[in-house]
């Protein structure tokens, strides 16, 4: 009777943890700390290797050639005219944010690399962002955001001196900002990305896809299931695929024609686009070993998706193979691969093969980006890459995003139980592991 009343547990202390972890701000506190620990996975050993690897000796030296910096005598581009871009196959806009790398930090590895460092972080944000402008959950674009990060092609990509990582950031950016109905800016991005490297336009082949398919989806949405809104009128659509085609030929037409102005030698941007579309017809057959540049080994498409055919971008001798006398450029336990996540990407059909499902079966937007990305993306490369004499697979770097996307949103989807879950998070971590260039100086 007299004792004390024993107080009573509100609902939110008993459920602390859910009501936690269901915060909205959660995913973008983890989000954060995944791309800091990213950036510091990528900036360990930035340094190494010293000297410029596989691709870099191309972009790294156009880049100094830009900036009236010297090129050693045997290596590529040297002897070129001071100031003029001699990598003409690629526009000049990559190879300008190395040069404002080399200029902010010095011609060192660091210069070399920064300006793919920011550009890593970047797409991982980006990526993030396209899913939720898709509609999808935040753990679904966090969980895209993520695998990103351990993606081994992504991760060496993306902290090398070379174009790629650079035209995938923009055409995340260009997409999502079309699926948020702003086509005229969405169009402007995609047109600087083909300023990059031209497969930045393979964005507006996303974009064209996507459309066709909101008109393929049915009007029935199950429960659970966040339903995009209803479709307009077709003419409607097609104006605002047209705004997003004009915006990007203008974009990338209007700042080719003030880099080639300044950079090139090219008379317009268009001379200048047909050079690089016809330079890979231009050039040698097909070498019997299959090698192309730097004897790095070709492939086909189909090949990538099942991680075949990996190129060794750069590779240090072991301890035991290192001879006394090494000088500064041997580096003993460094491996840089050009190869996929294996746990990445052998689950790629499965997730692609369940979104297609979907967008066939209910109105799933995150499943008609899936989709409409990776076809996008894909089959053009399949085309254009049958008759060319050199592909190779790290041409898969702008196919990844939609493929890591189908992956995050599958487990939800198919409602496996959360061990399938950290099961396959725990196998995607170990092959990173394995894969990460690294392996003598972290116990590997």
């Amino acid at each position: 009777m007299g004792g004390k009343r024993q107080p009573v547990e509100a609902p939110q202390a008993r459920t602390g943890g859910r009501v936690l972890i269901g915060h909205p701000a959660v995913p973008l506190v983890l989000l954060g700390l995944l791309s800091l620990l990213s950036l510091g996975a990528r900036l360990a050993w930035i340094t190494t290797p010293d000297q410029p690897m596989f691709d870099e000796r191309y972009y790294v030296n156009a880049a100094r050639t830009i900036l009236h910096l010297p090129v050693p005598p045997t290596e590529h581009y040297a002897g070129a005219t001071p100031g003029i871009d001699p990598n003409r196959e690629h526009p000049p806009l990559a190879k300008l944010a190395i040069a404002a790398g080399i200029r902010a930090f010095g011609d060192g590895p660091f210069g070399w690399r920064a300006a793919s460092l920011a550009f890593g972080s970047a797409a991982i944000l980006a990526l993030y962002w396209l899913v939720r402008s898709a509609r999808g959950s935040p753990w679904v674009a966090l969980g895209a955001a993520s695998l990103m990060a351990v993606e081994n092609l992504f991760f060496v990509h993306s902290r090398m001196g070379t174009l790629d990582i650079f035209v995938v950031v923009f055409m995340l950016v260009g997409v999502a900002l079309y699926l948020r109905e702003r086509p005229a800016l969405a169009g402007a991005v995609i047109g600087v990305a083909a300023c990059t490297k031209l497969t930045g336009a393979l964005a507006l082949v996303v974009v064209v896809i996507h459309e066709l398919l909101r008109y393929r989806r049915s009007e029935e949405t199950p429960e659970g299931v966040v339903a995009e809104p209803a479709d307009p009128h077709p003419r409607m659509r097609l104006r605002t695929v047209a705004t997003c085609a004009a915006a990007a030929a203008v974009a990338y037409l209007g700042l080719l024609s003030v880099l080639d102005a300044r950079f090139t030698t090219f008379p317009d941007p268009v001379a200048h686009t047909q050079f690089m579309l016809g330079y890979s017809s231009n050039l040698p057959e097909r070498p019997t070993a299959r090698t192309g540049f730097a004897n790095a080994p070709t492939s086909q498409p189909w090949q990538w998706l099942v991680n075949q055919v990996p190129i060794r971008y750069y590779a240090g001798p072991t301890e035991a193979e290192k001879p006394a006398s090494s000088g500064p450029h041997e580096d003993a336990g460094v491996l840089f691969v050009g190869r996929m996540n294996p746990f990445v990407i052998f689950f790629a059909l499965p997730a692609l093969a369940l979104a297609a499902r979907d967008v066939l079966r209910r109105r799933d937007g995150v499943a008609t980006l899936v989709v409409a990305w990776t076809a996008g993306t894909f089959l053009p490369l399949l085309v254009i890459n049958a008759d060319r004499k050199l592909s190779y697979i790290f041409y898969m770097l702008v196919v990844l995003p939609g493929i890591l996307v189908g992956i995050a949103r599958f487990f939800p989807a198919c409602r496996l139980p959360r061990a399938a879950v950290v099961g396959y998070a725990l196998a995607v971590a170990y092959g990173f592991w394995t894969l990460y260039p690294f392996r003598a100086w972290i116990g590997g």
